[in-house]
């Protein structure tokens, strides 16, 4: 079972992007998902790593940026972002993805086969 997480502070997009995971990919496991980057630094400092993160670059308190250069990330990291310009930037994590939103079923189909998740 893979562990996912998402960060994305309008939980609107949080919860179609979970429907779509799980529309695309048997088995999921889905950890709390998170809406500031205060949240997710006190969450990464105390919590293991999941497999894969799926990060919007605007959240409530600022930039997925802050938590990117201050998290040293194992796993795979999806910037999910309408402003591609904001992440193009970032060059720290070789795992690090990126798709534009909105993400399309077919979008994660493309990204889980890319990771060997399914074929």
């Amino acid at each position: 079972m893979r562990e996912i997480m998402i960060i994305e502070d309008e939980q609107i997009n949080a919860n179609r992007l979970r429907r779509l995971i799980n529309a695309t990919l048997e088995k999921a496991r889905f950890l709390p998902v998170l809406d500031s980057v205060q949240d997710a630094l006190v969450w990464f400092k105390r919590n293991a790593q999941p497999d894969l993160i799926f990060m919007d670059v605007r959240l409530s308190d600022g930039s997925a940026l802050e938590i990117l250069s201050q998290i040293n990330f194992e796993c795979h990291v999806v910037i999910a972002t309408a402003y591609p310009e904001n992440y193009l930037a970032y060059f720290g994590p070789t795992k690090l993805l990126h798709l534009n939103k909105p993400i399309f079923q077919d979008d994660l189909l493309s990204l889980f086969k890319d990771l060997g998740w399914i074929e």
